[in-house]
């Protein structure tokens, strides 16, 4: 992060800058990355896309952590500071996590720029059919969204996106207590083993 945040300084400074990226599980590629990055004397932005790197191993094998394991033994065996490193991805956003048993729930913004990223991701979303359902809430209506599954708030005043967060929670809220209310565990009781309780155990005070 500090790599990043000298950049945008000396950016801001009107320096012109930029920065070394690549985006590959491939041992070549990467070495051929840190060895260009190593000779310019720059820090270096390595990325993997979902369906290289994820939680279920994508196709490479590897989580997360073993590819940051993978590329950092890599940079050592290059003599390549890790501090140089920036490790980056998934650039797929959420769809990397969606199988046939995920609910999606795409809160829609009130803003009307901002709106039009969400509608997009709606209706993306919705056209991969990979989830089990996928379903908008929104303060205002539209023909995206009626297309299929969707929540609009009661009519009211207009809300900026701050304020309607608090209501989109709410929805979030209930979903929960019933998810939790099924399988057996309440408000009261979280945890079917006990291990997590509502009222926190177990914390000395230490003088």
């Amino acid at each position: 992060m500090k790599h990043l945040t000298e950049m945008v300084r000396q950016h801001k400074a009107g320096k012109t800058n930029g920065i070394y990226a690549v985006c590959s599980a491939h041992p070549l590629v990467l070495e051929a990355a840190i060895r260009y990055a190593s000779a310019n004397q720059t820090p270096l932005l390595i990325e993997a896309t979902s369906n290289q790197v994820d939680q279920f191993s994508g196709y490479t094998g590897m989580t997360p952590a073993d590819f940051r394991s993978f590329v950092c033994q890599l940079a050592d065996s290059l003599n390549f500071p890790q501090d140089a490193l920036m490790l980056g991805g998934d650039h797929l956003r959420p769809k990397s996590l969606v199988d046939s048993e995920t609910l999606i729930v795409v809160y829609i913004s009130s803003h009307p720029y901002t709106r039009q990223y969400d509608l997009g991701l709606l209706t993306e979303l919705r056209h991969d059919r990979q989830a089990m359902r996928v379903i908008a809430i929104a303060v205002e209506t539209d023909a995206i969204i009626e297309a299929g599954p969707h929540i609009l708030l009661p009519p009211s005043r207009s809300f900026i996106d701050m304020e309607q967060a608090f209501c989109f929670l709410m929805y979030a809220q209930v979903f929960v207590l019933a998810q939790s209310i099924h399988v057996g565990n309440t408000p009261d009781l979280p945890s079917a083993s006990g291990t997590v309780n509502r009222v926190v155990q177990g914390v000395i005070i230490h003088p």
